[in-house]
């Protein structure tokens, strides 16, 4: 895919985006050595707020995109809206940039994504996406947090889906935020329908160094 093509697609679209490397979530994940997997996987307390189940995405996270590298920054969700911006960085120049938004209105969790600067597209969280396809059992306590295997330890995940039917490309984003011995990794995850053909693409980033877990 061209370069001029893919930056017209949110997250730079496919020629931006790999095969994700990050395992993915689930409640059957073994259990550390010597340790019983009797028990039920745990969960952390849901942050507080309007926002609390996607404050996860707060701080400053980078990664290789294709060619460049790709700088995504969110700010927290105090006072009930969380902003972000984003670049593409391919040989020292900036390729590409986004705005967004997420924000609360009602019961809905909105994600407002706005590639250069240009028309808003909005996505609405769908709480029920990451549950439904890889933990149906857990209780809704529980849907905030998965469990997911890294080597032969056990540690949590936070996810959160947003969706838009209508929109070309992608009708889905999915962000998981995996801990890490040094730093978190955040997978960013389009998915949906292009020209009839289905599409799953995903971008890989990791914490920067010197930005506090929320």
């Amino acid at each position: 895919m061209k370069l001029d093509h893919m930056l017209t697609l949110w997250l730079c679209c496919a020629g931006c985006l790999g095969t994700s490397v990050l395992p993915a979530c689930s409640d059957s994940a073994p259990a550390r050595a010597g340790a019983s997997n009797s028990h039920p996987p745990t969960t952390e307390p849901e942050a507080q707020g309007p926002l609390g189940s996607v404050a996860f995405l707060e701080g400053l996270w980078r990664g290789n995109a294709d060619s460049g590298v790709w700088e995504e920054y969110w700010t927290s969700s105090e006072g009930g809206m969380m902003t972000g911006t984003a670049r593409l960085i391919v040989n020292h120049r900036v390729e590409f940039f986004e705005f967004s938004r997420i924000e609360r209105r009602g019961d809905d969790i909105v994600l407002i994504v706005q590639p250069k600067g240009g028309k808003p597209t909005e996505f609405v969280r769908d709480p029920e996406f990451q549950r439904a396809r890889s933990l149906p059992n857990l209780t809704e306590s529980e849907r905030p947090n998965a469990r997911v295997q890294s080597h032969d330890l056990t540690v949590e995940c936070r996810m959160a889906a947003f969706a838009n039917p209508s929109h070309v490309y992608p009708q889905r984003i999915t962000y998981t935020r995996i801990p890490g011995p040094m730093r978190d990794r955040l997978d960013v995850q389009l998915s949906g329908v292009e020209s009839g053909v289905e599409k799953r693409e995903s971008l890989s980033l990791e914490r920067v160094n010197g930005q506090p877990n929320p």
